[in-house]
């Protein structure tokens, strides 16, 4: 039997960029069980307990909070979530004259083009927000021209 992620160590190994995803679970539930609830979902997205962040609002640190972190492919994000991201080259900072000018040509990284819309039901109310890291530790900055397809998991 196929190592549930193998397929997503094979796309990153390819040299497909990941995007490097934050979670912060809504009030009250089991982080653990959301972590092994998102993994279920699919071979291209793989998550972990992340670290404690401060949660700021409106300028005021409001408390702290356990994160989920992981990766996953732009397709994994668009058909689980509707989140619509995009390889965009990165622009270049004119810091003379205080400006973006031109881009850095090659060079890429994660453009939201659509925040996520919806959440599979097996999580839905179990997330509070979702957000890109970058640059991220399986993203090498490239383009994403590797394609996939699904492999057929036997329920």
């Amino acid at each position: 039997m196929m190592n549930q992620k193998q397929l997503l160590n094979e796309l990153c190994k390819q040299g497909k960029p990941l995007a490097e995803i934050g979670i912060v679970p809504s009030a009250g539930e089991d982080i653990y069980e959301l972590i092994n609830l998102i993994n279920r979902l699919g071979p291209d997205i793989e998550v972990t307990d992340g670290r404690y962040n401060d949660l700021i609002r409106d300028g005021k640190l409001s408390g702290h909070t356990l994160t989920i972190e992981g990766d996953a492919t732009q397709e994994a994000l668009e058909r689980l979530f509707g989140w619509v991201i995009v390889r965009t080259e990165m622009p270049k900072w004119d810091a003379a004259n205080n400006q973006y000018d031109g881009v850095h040509k090659g060079f890429y990284y994660w453009q939201e083009k659509q925040p996520p819309q919806y959440y599979p039901d097996s999580i839905n109310g179990q997330i509070k927000e979702m957000g890109l890291s970058q640059p991220e530790t399986n993203d090498n900055g490239n383009d994403d021209t590797i394609t996939y397809v699904l492999p057929s998991i036997p329920v």
